[in-house]
């Protein structure tokens, strides 16, 4: 059996050097496929470097230009990464208790956050860019905790294990929340494909002036899938009402769209000018998902009135505190001027899923408990 220590950094330099590894031979190539391959190998490089970092959240300045946007699916690639790792140095340890776990843990993050602040260190683009050192630490030793706990996890069996010692309350309330995420999620989707299809020339016309070769169209939609989440997430806080900053003090929601003129990013022309007057009936797509989680809980579980309205309340708090996270996650800086700022506003969005998802669910749950028979108790007065 290895060490723990020894798993843990093998397992944190492995996952470093595979995400590393992965952003390289993706950026290589559009390099040699770009005008500049003749700038030498070190470009592409520093910049896969600068990309990898930019997966953990970590703020890159690049001339004038402050990245600060996270991509979620980027931080798929290590996430991923550091959870298999994490998987096997529990297996070759065999770690014993929570004690290990958290030894194996804290050691892999300390060494994984250690070589995110050596690869920040030595991707200067020859002095044109600037990490942010705080950031570099801080989010690659979040990521790191998380993905290494999923793995620990996944190697002992732990979920399953963890999900059955839950109290029956807990579990319908995950249930629920896990529901109702995964309605605002698919219908966030739909609207934002009908919206992209009903201003399709725009968008088309305005990725056809970003650039004319086929290198530059391929780049502009690999930007589109890596920053997907966050549209589905801008597209959340649109229909819940709070709407979206779009630099420049630029807004959007379904009540009104105000502001300068938007950034030239193609999928930002799918933005109506004015919303329609049927536009604030999208906020009722989030009360159908909060109806969507109550229903399936009623499908597993049977609670009394008061009971169920405190999972109802749990679940979408759940649903809410999520959606916060992912709302901050899904803002942030792609540069200067009219790119300053891109993103919902992540507290008022969560407060209006919140109050949405909640009235839907409580509803159902009211007339649920309605409908259900009357059972006489001991004392001969009906109770629900």
């Amino acid at each position: 059996m290895a060490a723990i220590p020894v798993a843990a950094v093998s397992a944190a330099a492995w996952a470093a050097l595979c995400g590393l590894a992965a952003f390289g031979v993706v950026v290589t190539v559009g390099w040699v496929l770009s005008p500049r391959a003749d700038d030498g190998l070190g470009v592409p490089l520093e910049s896969a470097g600068l990309v990898w970092l930019v997966s953990h959240h970590a703020g890159v300045t690049v001339g004038p230009a402050t990245v600060t946007l996270l991509p979620l699916a980027l931080m798929l690639v290590p996430l991923s990464l550091l959870r298999a790792a994490g998987a096997w140095a529990a297996r070759i340890t065999a770690v014993q208790g929570r004690l290990d776990q958290a030894l194996l843990v804290l050691a892999g993050t300390t060494a994984y956050s250690l070589i995110a602040f050596g690869v920040s260190q030595v991707c200067d683009l020859g002095g044109a860019a600037t990490v942010s050192v705080g950031m570099t630490v801080g989010w690659s030793g979040v990521v790191a905790v998380i993905g290494l706990s999923m793995g620990i996890l996944s190697a002992k069996g732990g979920w399953p294990m963890v999900w059955s010692s839950l109290p029956e309350f807990v579990r319908a309330a995950l249930a629920g929340a896990v529901a109702t995420g995964a309605a605002l999620i698919a219908l966030s989707a739909v609207v934002g494909v009908v919206a992209v299809l009903a201003r399709w020339s725009q968008v088309v016309g305005l990725g056809q002036a970003l650039g004319s070769g086929w290198t530059d169209a391929i780049g502009v939609c690999l930007l589109s899938l890596v920053y997907l989440p966050n549209l589905l997430m801008w597209v959340l806080a649109y229909i819940s009402g709070p709407g979206l900053i779009i630099g420049g003090g630029a807004t959007a929601s379904v009540f009104s769209v105000t502001g300068g003129l938007l950034p030239s990013i193609p999928v930002l022309a799918a933005v109506p000018s004015e919303p329609g007057r049927g536009a604030p009936l999208l906020l009722l797509l989030v009360v159908a998902a909060g109806v969507l989680g109550v229903v399936i809980v009623q499908r597993h579980w049977s609670f009394e009135l008061r009971d169920h309205a405190g999972v109802v309340v749990v679940s979408t708090t759940i649903v809410s505190i999520v959606v916060l996270l992912f709302m901050w996650l899904s803002g942030g800086a792609l540069g200067a001027a009219r790119l300053g700022y891109l993103g919902p506003r992540p507290l008022l969005t969560a407060l209006s899923v919140w109050a949405l998802t909640t009235a839907g669910a409580l509803v159902v749950a009211l007339i649920s408990a309605l409908r259900r028979p009357r059972v006489l108790d001991a004392g001969g007065d009906p109770t629900l």
